[in-house]
């Protein structure tokens, strides 16, 4: 008879397949470990559907959606797009915004969604 168990140690996973074999009166346990390299972590979308949007905004064909965490996902036809910043980048350049921080340094995904939504709500509410 085989059986199959995982187990976590420290974070990471390891499959133990075993046997048992009874030869003339003994038992013989043979087994194997094999690491899973991977860690089991949940996914993407599960972990954003628990995060609260702290902020959303439609903008032409797109929503843009600030979570608790600070993340900005921009979706169109309510499916995520594959690069976010690269239409926050051309919805900032239709709204004036700019693409660099104080330092000089190019805002990143988070900051530069957070100014793009708080510039078309200030548009919007003028």
């Amino acid at each position: 008879m085989c059986s199959a168990d995982a187990y976590e140690y420290d974070g990471k996973y390891t499959l133990g397949i075993s046997k048992k074999i009874n030869l003339n009166n003994s038992k013989l346990d043979i087994g194997l470990n094999i690491p899973i390299e991977e860690k089991l972590e949940e996914s993407e979308e599960a972990i954003e559907s628990k995060l609260l949007i702290i902020n959303s905004i439609n903008y032409n064909e797109y929503e843009i959606k600030q979570y608790e965490n600070g993340s900005v996902i921009v979706y169109k036809d309510e499916k995520k797009v594959r690069s976010s910043i690269g239409v926050l980048k051309d919805i900032a350049l239709a709204m004036n915004v700019p693409l660099e921080n104080a330092a000089r340094n190019p805002k990143n995904t988070q900051q530069l969604g957070d100014h793009v939504i708080k510039a078309i709500k200030n548009y919007r509410a003028t």
